[in-house]
């Protein structure tokens, strides 16, 4: 008698056309799931795609590097360095020729990436469809501005259409219920205490960027001041300090997101909501927070302004226990 062998392994996950990501549900399943989409579909499309860069989250597209000037007809001030980036000596007329072949080069490679761009918009334009499902893609055509999305084929636009249909506030009802709705839930976009701050960053455009497709205006030093008053009792000293500054220099401000994410970014956490944080991948900084004394960590001239939304630079708390304690302790209590 034959005994028929089973296998341990689960069965595999079928594939969409974005490897890792998968088809997101209409109704109340796909908005549960719609944050958690968001990142893996940005994190996909970064690796087959990063010539596009981070469009999801910065509302645009990388921009391309121009070519620099025509041959033979150099810029005022052009020298032989700003070409081989590093001073050499050599003749003239060899460098006369090494100028011609580094500015061919970089003619090839802008044409290269002016073509990448042509043949990536539309691709992805398609995958945004593979990961929807027929009753998803229906309520997108349904859309008044349908035609023009569907003739300009730009993911951009397809991806105001998917926030409208299937992100939580925008599940049903009139233009006026959704647009009210949206702006609702970015108004109650709080970090809660075991959220760290790139979780809490990725939340926050998620309702935000929903809010003012809809309709509602905005202005970025709202949303600012928006993200930074959400953040958890975890960053109390923070906002304490800085509010108690912004009151004395009312100009002195943070007046984007990027700048705000920036600061709470670089604010080492006491270390009893650090290490309730750690469970769910949060991070140490090394760095101690500005104080506010030195005049180049503060407002428009030191934290980024610009309306792209990096997430700040962060160090991993990859550090042992003890250490990591004593550092976010002692850092702390400088910076305050």
């Amino acid at each position: 008698m034959t005994s028929k062998k089973i296998s341990n392994k689960e069965p595999a996950r079928a594939e969409t056309a974005v490897p890792g990501v998968p088809v997101l549900p209409y109704g109340l399943e796909g908005a549960a799931r719609f944050n958690q989409w968001v990142e893996d579909l940005i994190r996909a499309l970064l690796i087959k795609h990063p010539g596009l860069g981070d469009w999801w989250t910065a509302d645009a597209y990388e921009a391309l590097e121009a070519y620099e000037h025509a041959v033979g007809v150099p810029p005022a001030g052009y020298t032989v360095v700003d070409d081989v980036r590093h001073p050499i000596a050599m003749p003239p007329t060899e460098a006369a020729a090494y100028r011609k072949k580094i500015r061919e080069i970089r003619l090839a490679e802008s044409v290269k990436a002016i073509m990448e761009r042509k043949r990536d918009l539309p691709m992805v334009y398609s995958k945004l469809f593979c990961v929807l499902t027929r009753e998803g893609i229906n309520q997108v055509k349904n859309l008044p501005e349908w035609a023009t999305i569907d003739e300009a084929k730009d993911p951009i636009q397809m991806k105001h259409a998917i926030i409208k249909t299937h992100s939580t506030s925008m599940l049903a009802g009139t233009a006026q219920q959704s647009k009210y709705r949206s702006f609702q839930d970015y108004m109650a976009c709080q970090m809660s205490n075991d959220q760290n701050i790139h979780q809490y960053g990725t939340e926050f455009s998620t309702k935000w960027q929903p809010a003012a497709i809809m309709g509602n205006e905005i202005a970025e030093q709202d949303a600012a001041m928006t993200y930074f008053m959400g953040l958890s009792d975890g960053y109390r000293d923070l906002k304490t300090q800085k509010l108690n500054e912004w009151a004395g220099v009312p100009g002195d401000t943070i007046e984007t997101v990027a700048g705000m994410k920036a600061l709470a970014s670089t604010w080492v956490l006491p270390s009893d909501v650090l290490w309730k944080q750690l469970d769910r991948g949060a991070f140490a900084i090394d760095e101690a927070p500005p104080t506010g004394k030195n005049k180049k960590n503060r407002g428009k001239a030191g934290r980024g302004n610009g309306k792209s939304e990096p997430e700040g630079t962060q160090a991993w708390g990859n550090q042992s226990g003890p250490q990591q304690q004593g550092q976010g302790a002692g850092q702390h209590g400088r910076g305050g």
